[in-house]
């Protein structure tokens, strides 16, 4: 999924996303909830990850071509698993399931 593809389905601009990264802008509450519609991957996991990008920094940490390399080899395969398991769907379709249910209940 490109990043244009999934910042249509999370219903936010392309700069955004593309942002947070390029590592410019930090992962919020509220675009942790839509990554987590988007990915089914829990918003909390997204905010850690973020608290941990942000305390490495703090700690005077440079990024090397290896980590830059992994990190990209990872998310690379999160991401066409991510293809395969959200291909039709939509943030605003499973936001609006999931309001529904919780109504329901």
């Amino acid at each position: 999924m490109s990043q244009v593809d999934a910042a249509n389905r999370m219903n936010i601009p392309f700069q955004r996303l593309n942002g947070i990264v390029k590592g410019r802008r930090s992962v919020s509450a509220d675009t942790a909830l839509l990554l987590e519609a988007l990915t089914r991957w829990d918003a909390q996991i997204w905010l850690t990850l973020q608290a941990k990008w942000d305390l490495w920094h703090a700690c005077g940490h440079e990024i090397g071509a290896e980590t830059i390399s992994r990190t990209y080899r990872i998310l690379t395969e999160a991401g066409s698993q991510l293809d395969r398991r959200v291909a039709s769907s939509t943030v605003s379709d499973t936001l609006h399931i999931e309001a529904r249910s919780r109504s329901v209940r």
